[in-house]
């Protein structure tokens, strides 16, 4: 997209797919990557003649043999599925994703030939699904085209005969991601979940005497909803990150009413003051600074979003202006990007900030103290 190309991702969707993992299709790579001998018997105990039960208010059904899938509660589970899928992109010319049965297969499109090789990647997952035995609801597979051209161009791609709908947003792991990156669309959403959330609370609990009951309510079921994956679609335009910051008000105004002696004159900043609130804002920027802390020393593995946070040159001053480069771009969603956003960020604490030493539980102890106005 920054040299001004669409970017085509495919998402897929298997049908159950721990439920259809093939035992023995299962056992053969776990023999070919060189689990052999008793370690090879054990897992084979472990998977093969597993039976289940039904028990509804007291009654037990018959039992039935489990003849395919991997038990999905063990830590063991897991770990065979994705034995069983990590070989699912061998044939792929293009980028792809594979997060346990979530997968993405994502092309920048220069010309047709790009289409043609999306589309022959499409053609190689429908045979590995084929020879893994497992299935793909076509249903719920989808298309997004990402781009920030005005002018549409309709995908066409097949899978098993079908054609594949091309939507213009799509749920990925929780967040709501549209065509042409502005999240608008989820923060509506959250935003929305978050206020239902909120009137329950203050319906519910109307009768509460102490307000801090209220506040606990608020911080354990309304505020994840407005910070989860924040990291990704933090919110720069002053009209959406005001739409998040109203639902923290209406909780300031509900705690105005449910104070002992309950007053209009009091402001908002007093009620913020005296419950120890902090912005979202604030709260947003720390889990940006926590994400990158954890990239760069190691602590989440993620060596592509590491290798693209690069030092600024440097400079023979007492005190550095800058420790990382900005991408420089005249599109809004690269330079209010997650990147760029955090390199600012870091930029502009860098000085104040640790960001390579100490432990994790100290960096964000200081962090804390840095941006947060109510401890």
């Amino acid at each position: 997209m920054n040299n001004g190309h669409r970017v085509h991702v495919v998402y897929t969707d298997f049908s159950k797919a721990f439920d259809r993992v093939n035992h023995s299709i299962l056992l053969n790579k776990l023999n070919s990557l060189g689990v052999q001998g008793n370690a090879l018997k054990w897992l084979s105990s472990y998977l093969i003649d597993r039976q289940l039960q039904v028990r509804v208010n007291g009654h037990l059904s018959a039992s039935y043999d489990v003849k395919t899938g991997v038990p999905q509660g063990p830590h063991l589970g897991p770990v065979l599925f994705n034995i069983f899928i990590n070989d699912i992109g061998t044939n792929f010319s293009s980028e792809y994703f594979l997060y346990a049965d979530d997968l993405k297969i994502c092309r920048a499109i220069v010309n047709d030939s790009d289409i043609q090789a999306l589309q022959h990647d499409i053609d190689q997952l429908s045979a590995w699904c084929l020879n893994k035995k497992l299935d793909l609801n076509i249903k719920k597979c989808a298309v997004i085209s990402f781009s920030r051209s005005h002018t549409t161009h309709p995908t066409n791609y097949m899978l098993n005969n079908k054609v594949i709908s091309e939507v213009e947003d799509i749920k990925d792991l929780g967040i709501i991601i549209d065509s042409k990156l502005t999240f608008t669309k989820h923060i509506s959403k959250i935003t929305l979940q978050a206020h239902k959330m909120l009137g329950f609370i203050t319906r519910t609990c109307r009768d509460f005497a102490d307000p801090r009951s209220l506040l606990n309510l608020y911080y354990s079921l309304v505020q994840p909803i407005l910070e989860y994956g924040s990291v990704v679609w933090s919110p720069y335009t002053d009209t959406l990150i005001s739409r998040v910051e109203k639902v923290q008000r209406k909780m300031c105004k509900t705690l105005i009413y449910h104070r002992a002696q309950p007053t209009r004159n009091i402001s908002m900043e007093e009620i913020c003051c005296q419950y120890k609130i902090n912005s979202l804002k604030s709260r947003r920027q720390i889990a940006d600074l926590a994400f990158f802390y954890k990239v760069v020393n190691g602590l989440i593995d993620a060596p592509e979003i590491n290798s693209s946070f690069e030092f600024a040159p440097v400079n023979l001053t007492l005190r550095r202006n800058r420790l990382l480069k900005i991408t420089k771009s005249t599109k809004n969603y690269v330079v209010n990007g997650p990147l760029n956003r955090i390199a600012n960020l870091v930029n502009s604490l860098h000085n104040d900030l640790d960001f390579y030493g100490g432990t994790y539980s100290n960096f964000i102890t200081a962090t804390k103290n840095k941006l947060l106005d109510y401890h």
